[in-house]
């Protein structure tokens, strides 16, 4: 039932004014589902069900506005799901306040929520217009379908950051398996550098030059590019000449969609099983040759990943993953490198 006190917001123009980090979207299911990628990379990921899934998800995409509310209700449908639980987080002048989302989706394929903030405001933004950022969930398809804030609330657009971050990589750039999707390193770091974002990381995704659309720049001209695959790479059984080749074939075909921008390769981040040995030995092997490629190009600077996030089980979801904590190493050490 319709809350009498709630005025909703005009459906397009929350879509064109007030959501960020995106290429736009598609109707689907009656709700909008912002997109971070191509048609043509959505086809490439589609080949694999469980890529398609996740290059669907909404991984980096935020809300912006400024408002005087003191309430925020988003009515959302969360499916498509690569993790079994979904939140959004709300921030209120820079501080994060409050995550509201689901704990299971209880075997569901879809779950369609009504999510009801109460801004918590300190004694002198009462009244005020307030800027909220509210980030949404990594690791589910979201479909927005209303947005209602305080009846008679005053609400306006914040205007889209001039420079451009891309993101490129697997589950980790994705934000897996943090609890909170404003953790994951891509949003910090955008956050912290004033920066537009497009998280384009798929869960267990590999260097794959044919999921780099040609005409990528044209949607999306990013100032500043960061890439980081090789754990799952490392699964693939390549032998080292081939792995050498997919690596060059991709960096080479990045810098000719971008190639007057700044590209930072990031190596890939301690595991639990880094010293087991694969065709291309262990994880370290895997890093080292990732690092040799990226160095015979002259756009592209490279990036210790083990010097991201500490080797401690403490700072990882399941070893592999880092959790909040270990996003937030991931994001303050990779922004000192990216001085």
């Amino acid at each position: 039932m319709k809350d009498s006190k709630m005025d909703s917001l005009d459906a397009k123009w929350v879509r064109t004014a007030l959501l960020h980090h995106t290429l736009g979207g598609v109707e689907r299911e009656g709700g909008w589902s912002p997109q971070r990628f191509t048609e043509r990379q959505l086809d490439v990921y589609a080949a694999q069900e469980a890529q398609g899934k996740r290059s669907r998800c909404s991984a980096g995409v935020v809300m912006k506005l400024r408002t005087d509310a003191e309430r925020l209700k988003l009515s959302v449908v969360f499916q498509g799901a690569a993790r079994d639980y979904a939140a959004f987080d709300l921030y209120v002048n820079g501080r994060g306040i409050v995550s509201e989302g689901i704990e299971s989706f209880e075997g569901q394929s879809a779950v369609r929520v009504e999510l009801s903030f109460a801004i918590p405001l300190l004694p002198g933004e009462r009244g005020k217009r307030n800027a909220l950022r509210i980030v949404f969930p990594q690791n589910v398809e979201t479909l927005l379908l209303g947005v209602e804030v305080s009846a008679g609330a005053v609400v306006e657009p914040v205007a889209k950051h001039p420079r451009r971050l891309l993101s490129l990589g697997d589950s980790i750039t994705q934000g897996m398996d943090g609890r909170h999707a404003a953790y994951s390193y891509p949003v910090q770091v955008a956050d912290f550098l004033e920066m537009d974002l497009l998280n384009q990381g798929v869960g267990g995704y590999v260097f794959d030059p044919d999921s780099l659309d040609p005409a990528l720049a044209e949607h999306y001209p990013a100032d500043l590019i960061t890439v980081a695959y090789g754990t799952n790479d490392w699964n693939r059984g390549y032998e080292r000449r081939e792995f050498e080749s997919i690596v060059s074939n991709y960096l080479d075909k990045l810098i000719s969609i971008y190639p007057n921008v700044p590209i930072y390769v990031i190596t890939p981040i301690w595991r639990r099983v880094a010293e087991e040995q694969r065709s291309l030995g262990n994880l370290h092997d895997v890093a080292a040759i990732i690092a040799a490629v990226a160095a015979r190009c002259a756009q592209v600077k490279v990036i210790d990943g083990y010097g991201l996030v500490p080797g401690d089980e403490r700072v990882f979801a399941d070893g592999t993953h880092p959790n909040d904590e270990g996003y937030t190493h991931y994001a303050l050490q990779l922004l000192k490198a990216l001085r």
